[in-house]
């Protein structure tokens, strides 16, 4: 844990994501750039902060790019 705070706001732009959206219970980010849910592939944020896209065979977990709709795995809820 660190003690070197970083406080997202609409409008922030964190790597290839706008964030659009801040609430208690969610975020929005919408990237500004054509992005690839490739498996194995990694997305930077900021820093040291990046999503990593892994897809297990058989988890009937397949996201797709798919814009401004959200992509969730089943049973992610």
């Amino acid at each position: 844990m660190s003690d070197n705070v970083t406080q997202i706001k609409e409008g922030d732009r964190l790597g290839v994501f706008n964030v659009t959206v801040v609430e208690p219970d969610r975020m929005v980010f919408k990237n500004r750039v054509p992005i690839e849910l490739k498996a194995g592939s990694s997305i930077n944020l900021f820093g040291n902060l990046s999503l990593y896209v892994e897809i297990l065979m058989n988890s009937g977990s397949n996201p797709t790019n798919a814009g401004g709709t959200q992509v969730m795995p089943r049973g992610f809820l």
